[in-house]
Order: structure tokens, then C-alpha cells, then sequence
């Protein structure tokens, strides 16, 4: 949704669940409240004085939450990957790492979109993420890699 509205809205900031946005009005509330509910969003502006008042650090920014799911997904699929194929423990780190970095700037550079748009998405993070494994897994293990980031995301993209 953040990417989404950057646009009109480049200082945009959500909380962890996405519930709640904040920006500075500079007159486009209109337009970005009509840009939510062409997305599905339903909004409505609140008072501060409400209640809905966060610290700094729960506002978080399109970049925040794309580390945060690159972490998630690393977590997840450098495991699942190595139960299916023969990946030594030691470099379940250094894996770890460089899928993560790989997955946070795919996901940084390709905002989410829907239909031929996600799968290409999918398809560069999988070559992003191969080419970041070669030095770790070769080139044969790297594109299993690659191949099979590119199915998971498609299966959590549903």
C-alpha cells in the first residue's frame, strides 16, 4: 500500500499492521484517500488526540517492512530449501544472509504488483537471489536456489 502511494504521498509511514497511515497533508488527503479505496483500503482520518498517537519507532517506512519480510523469507525458505536439497549446515548462514540481502533489494526495486507484474517480480528475485548464493552453492546449486525462491513466492503470493 505504501509503495503504492508514494507517489502523492513520499514521506508516508504505516504502522506494523498496516492499520494505520500517517504522511503530512500537504493538501492531497483527498486524492490519497481515493487512491486506498481504489486499492481496496477504506479509510478515514483521525485525531491525533484519539488515542492513536505511536512512538517514532512504530511508524515504519515501505523499506522497513521490506527487510522485515526478506528476513522473514530468508528464515523460512533457506530451511525448506535445505531439506530438499543437500546443503551443508555451515553455510546455512552465510546463505542466510545473502538471500535475505538479495530478497530486500528485489523487493525494494520491483514493488508488489498482480498478475504478469508479480510473476516478473518473482522471477527477478529468484535471479537475484541465485546470483547472490553462486559464491556460496555454485552455479548449479545457486539456480536450484533461485528456482525455488521463485516457487515460494509464488505460493505466498498466492
Amino acid at each position: 500500500m505504501l509503495a503504492r502511494i508514494a507517489d502523492l504521498a513520499p514521506d508516508a509511514a504505516a504502522d506494523h499492521a498496516g492499520a494505520l497511515l500517517r504522511f503530512i497533508d500537504r493538501g492531497q488527503s483527498a486524492q490519497i484517500r481515493a487512491r486506498l479505496s481504489e486499492l481496496g483500503y477504506e479509510s478515514e482520518e483521525l485525531d491525533p488526540s484519539d488515542g492513536h498517537e505511536l512512538t517514532e519507532s512504530e511508524w515504519y517506512k515501505p523499506a522497513d517492512l521490506s527487510h522485515e519480510e526478506a528476513q522473514v523469507l530468508a528464515s523460512r525458505i533457506i530451511p525448506a530449501f535445505g531439506r530438499e536439497h543437500a546443503v551443508d549446515p555451515a553455510v546455512g548462514a552465510a546463505l542466510q544472509e545473502s538471500v535475505e540481502a538479495a530478497l530486500f533489494g528485489c523487493f525494494v526495486a520491483n514493488p508488489l504488483g498482480s498478475g504478469a507484474a508479480a510473476g516478473s517480480m518473482r522471477s527477478e528475485c529468484g535471479a537475484a537471489v541465485a546470483a547472490a548464493a553462486d559464491d556460496i552453492l555454485g552455479s548449479e546449486g545457486a539456480g536450484a536456489l533461485g528456482e525455488f525462491v521463485d516457487r515460494w513466492l509464488e505460493q505466498v503470493q498466492g
